[in-house]
């Protein structure tokens, strides 16, 4: 993917990396979220050399926000949240488990609505 890497370190542990004093839960992907992901960051790739670590960098802005506020997000099905990409048409899915978060999917807007509700089980 010209040039970058794509690791699949996609969780967080611990604290946040710069230090502060928000507790943090751990996020884990759902294995077809994870697959969304990793395809949509190859697509836009291709289409635009740098757009696709654009996404992820957007991916993981979001990632932050939501461990440190888990409850934050818009509540779209009962213990189902929305956290909307800031530039892109994308949303990360999540439910908050016990000791995680875990991502059910990266969806787009208007694409296949409510196609990840299966996930949620």
């Amino acid at each position: 993917m010209s040039g970058w890497a794509c690791r699949r370190d996609f969780g967080r542990r611990g604290r946040a990396e710069s230090g502060n004093a928000f507790p943090v839960k751990p996020i884990e992907y759902h294995e077809a979220a994870e697959q969304e992901l990793l395809s949509e960051i190859g697509y836009l790739e291709q289409r635009a050399p740098g757009i696709g670590r654009r996404f992820f960098m957007e991916v993981r802005r979001a990632e932050n926000f939501i461990a440190k506020f888990p409850e934050a997000a818009e509540e779209i099905l009962p213990s189902v949240r929305k956290r909307p990409l800031r530039k892109f048409q994308y949303s990360l899915i999540y439910t908050i488990q016990p000791s995680t978060l875990l991502i059910l999917a990266v969806a787009h807007h208007r694409r296949r609505p409510n196609y990840w509700v299966g996930r949620t089980t």
